[in-house]
């Protein structure tokens, strides 16, 4: 592509974005796009509405599922290492999930289980496929037994607030006396994997994980504000969080949670070719703030959206932004 086409694609994508601040779907937005060494940054908007504190490329925010690639690639370093292999059970780091039970049926008692095929394995935690996560389905986590126990237990299995209050050996130890939904390995649950996946990393490394993000991590790529928590002069600088109302029924309706994608390890993946992307394999996940990357590797493109809007992600802002990239 020339370097007009790509001027010329690089204001498209601005205008759209532009425009929908200007409608007030969000108070501001960052965007990414680099090219080998071409990295084109924009900075639209403000930080709030109401503000008139302008978005800038050091603006913090909170990347919520965006955290699902970090701990991956930490997996990977460790798999790397020696220190970790995909195909060997997590009972040595994991104790707590050794010879697990599996429901009979899925919205049965508690105690109506068999014994699971076999044990967990770090491809199965990397894949999100343990055999336990939130019914995302219709009708959302119905209060089927195992359901209620483990909000009994306050591990707090999907959204990020409220947090829960246990810590990793107390929140493992708790999540260990649940039975698993299904058998390892046979079904795609979202999310409950990632956390298990943290305190596997934790103990594997001998570190807490922010410490294991940040020595193998953030601290080689300078990326020296990213992490759990933020200075409190920095934290002050977050956008506020925006959402359309459930109760107010006005929430535009997401399509499935991976849009016809596959998953891999621990981020989504385009097996398909699509009319804007027709050599298959990009890659990326987002956040459920409003924060978008995704990479594509046949055309050595990086793409970031950093909003603190969720709607973004489900009334076509991303899939608007997705398009205007590959006219980049």
């Amino acid at each position: 592509m020339t370097h007009s086409q790509t001027q010329t694609g690089l204001a498209r994508l601005h205008a759209a974005m532009a425009t929908r601040v200007e409608h007030n779907e969000m108070p501001g937005m960052v965007t990414l796009v680099a090219q080998g060494e071409d990295v084109r940054v924009d900075a639209i908007g403000v930080n709030a509405f109401g503000s008139t504190e302008p978005m800038r490329r050091e603006t913090p925010f909170r990347v919520a599922s965006l955290t699902k690639p970090i701990l991956a690639t930490a997996t990977m370093m460790l798999v790397e290492d020696g220190t970790l292999r995909l195909d060997h059970p997590v009972d040595q780091w994991l104790p707590e999930l050794a010879q697990r039970r599996v429901l009979r049926n899925v919205d049965g008692p508690l105690e109506d289980t068999v014994a699971a095929h076999r044990p967990i394995t770090l491809e199965d935690v990397l894949t999100v496929r343990i055999g336990f996560g939130p019914l995302i389905q219709p009708p959302f986590d119905p209060p089927f037994p195992i359901v209620n126990a483990a909000t009994a237990l306050r591990l707090v299995l999907g959204p990020p607030d409220p947090r829960t209050p246990r810590d990793p050996d107390e929140w493992i130890k708790r999540f260990g006396t649940l039975p698993l939904m299904y058998q390892p390995g046979e079904r795609w649950q979202y999310n409950v994997g990632s956390l298990v996946l943290g305190v596997l990393l934790a103990r594997a490394a001998g570190q807490p994980l922010p410490d294991l993000f940040r020595s193998r991590i953030f601290e080689p790529l300078g990326m020296h504000l990213t992490g759990f928590w933020l200075p409190a002069e920095v934290a002050r600088q977050l956008p506020p969080y925006y959402m359309t109302s459930f109760e107010t029924g006005q929430v535009a309706g997401g399509g499935p949670l991976l849009g016809g994608r596959g998953w891999g390890f621990g981020m989504g993946v385009a097996t398909e070719p699509e009319a804007e992307w027709p050599v298959p394999g990009r890659y990326g996940w987002s956040g459920g703030y409003g924060t978008v990357w995704f990479n594509d590797p046949h055309r050595g493109i990086i793409a970031l959206a950093m909003t603190q809007v969720s709607d973004f992600l489900w009334n076509g802002g991303l899939a608007e932004f997705e398009k205007l990239v590959a006219g980049v």
